[in-house]
């Protein structure tokens, strides 16, 4: 039987001691909740008390020990109540929440010496893959802040309205070109819609102002290429446009922000204009190496982010960073995507980087994945509320899913995802790269009967969690095809995709079956 220990005094029972407050009654039946899963019932035993101090910091909170029978648990007005009994529950019980479904709550006794108090790195941690990131309960045990139930706390900062990509909106201009930000009328349309969003979101704490979604439909106008020169950068233009509209709403509503992309042109940071206090800059990563890690001086693609990154600060003057990150290869959801091991070397330079805000963009518009979006929504989710962690802990988080997620055989898999993560960093893994783009056919074909044998062990090893596996393997399944063409094969395995409600690629729905009988990077050509 589990004993729970603090400072070496035994007990065998928790009794929650909690005031009025609906978060604070949220966390303590929470904590309530898994102790009796783990053996510890509610009744006469240590005091254990829940309130809240809105001074620790964005979902901060603090675990203590009052006296030698009483712990209390203190959470900020977010989400640090609940954050702190679901990390006492992972780092003293043992527990974890791998996804909605698979959820262990360890084993052996639960021993709690010393306060404990943790302030998150990033205020806020986003997700977008369907199967769990956005699930409310799942989302909440991994610190996920973007969608929270009320009576759990509150979302960090409101939230941002507008959408993403909005010059449209406001501009008439379709995605596929820009409006003219030298266009005084323009400007008025840009700042009577940002006050319609602010009017109709009373709520909300930031509001998107953001460029169309095209690589280079900028305007070249006399007026906006002579401030771009000036500037060194076509952000220039959009840095003093967005600037114009933060100057006019702040004037009644100082707490609401703006925000805007450094996006593919507009990346790279203006050379004269500051940012406006009210404004600030989500910078996306389109554009990098992920294949390597973004500080890596060897990998010439990532030296330029890290450049933009210093400039953004440094001679732009932001004072908060958003990140937009990339870790799905758009150009095809279904084949292996070897980021795992820069994953943890990004999320570091992130927090290094005074970045508060973190978005990872997955293959949001799938609703399962051919590949290892679990293990990766997993372990981002753990990187974002550390991200300081060692390659140590790291890999034993994926280590720990891997084995729940796919049964005894797990050990195979992990030998895949190491395979290609050593194959991958001799080149350049950029964001929509074709399968043998990112590992030379070459180095498949000497691998590609070791790779049948790891997957058909995992699968005959994985008992109850043989589907899973199955998922996963999918995406070598679309490698072998690749290597040995097959139509009856190729049919099959494109019912498999479609009947899970997998998507091809970005946006991308339906390939071309009457290529079933060519290699699968026939099926996606026009």
């Amino acid at each position: 039987m589990r004993k729970l220990i603090v400072k070496g005094k035994e007990f065998e029972a928790v009794h929650v001691l909690v005031g009025d407050d609906i978060v604070a009654q949220s966390a303590a039946a929470e904590f309530v909740k898994y102790m009796g899963k783990m053996g510890i019932p509610e009744g006469e035993g240590l005091n254990v008390k829940f309130y809240r101090d809105d001074t620790l910091g964005i979902d901060g909170y603090r675990i203590s020990i009052v006296d030698e029978n009483t712990i209390e648990f203190v959470g900020d007005y977010h989400c640090g109540m609940m954050y702190s009994v679901y990390d006492f529950l992972k780092m003293y019980a043992g527990a974890r929440f791998f996804t909605p479904e698979i959820e262990h709550v360890g084993s052996g006794d639960i021993v709690f010496n010393e306060d404990y108090s943790y302030v998150p790195a990033f205020e806020r941690r986003d997700s977008d893959f369907h199967k769990f990131g956005n699930e409310n309960n799942w989302a909440l045990k991994n610190h996920i802040s973007r969608r929270v139930p009320e009576n759990f706390g509150k979302t960090v900062s409101g939230y941002s309205a507008g959408g993403i990509h909005t010059f449209e909106q406001f501009s008439g201009v379709p995605q596929k070109e820009q409006p003219c930000l030298s266009d005084p009328e323009v400007l008025k349309k840009a700042i009577a819609w940002v006050r319609g969003v602010i009017e109709k979101n009373p709520d909300c704490r930031s509001v998107s102002v953001t460029q169309n979604d095209n690589v280079k439909g900028y305007c070249t106008c006399e007026k906006c290429a002579a401030v771009d020169a000036e500037e060194g950068s076509q952000a220039g233009t959009l840095l003093r446009f967005v600037n114009a509209i933060a100057e006019d709403v702040c004037k009644d509503y100082p707490d609401v922000m703006i925000e805007t992309f450094a996006y593919y042109y507009t990346q790279k940071a203006p050379k004269i204009t500051k940012a406006h206090p009210n404004v600030y800059i989500r910078l996306c990563s389109i554009c990098n190496c992920f294949s390597h890690a973004i500080n890596d001086s060897s990998c010439p693609v990532n030296r330029k982010f890290h450049k933009d990154i210093d400039d953004w600060y440094n001679v732009v003057g932001v004072k908060r960073m958003h990140v937009w990150d990339y870790v799905a290869n758009f150009a095809g959801y279904v084949h292996p995507n070897p980021n795992f091991a820069t994953m943890r070397d990004n999320m570091r330079y992130y927090a290094e980087h005074n970045v508060k805000v973190m978005y990872p963009e997955g293959p949001y518009d799938s609703h399962n994945s051919a590949e290892f979006g679990e293990l990766r929504t997993y372990l981002l989710a753990q990187l974002m509320w550390n991200p300081y962690m060692d390659a140590e802990e790291y890999y034993n988080h994926m280590d720990e899913f891997l084995a729940a997620y796919y049964g005894e055989g797990w050990r195979y898999i992990r030998l895949f995802i190491d395979w290609t993560a050593g194959a991958v960093t001799q080149g350049h893994m950029t964001l929509n790269k074709a399968p043998f783009d990112i590992i030379a056919k070459d180095k498949w074909a000497a691998m590609e009967e070791t790779c049948e044998m790891w997957w058909n062990k995992a699968l005959a090893m994985a008992g109850d969690k043989a589907e899973n596996v199955k998922m996963s393997k999918l995406q070598w399944d679309f490698m072998r095809l690749q290597f040995h063409p097959n139509a009856e094969e190729a049919e099959k395995y494109m019912d498999t995709i479609e009947s899970n409600h997998i998507t091809w690629s970005e946006g991308y729905f339906k390939i071309r079956r009457d290529r079933a009988a060519q290699p699968p990077e026939d099926w996606f050509k026009e």
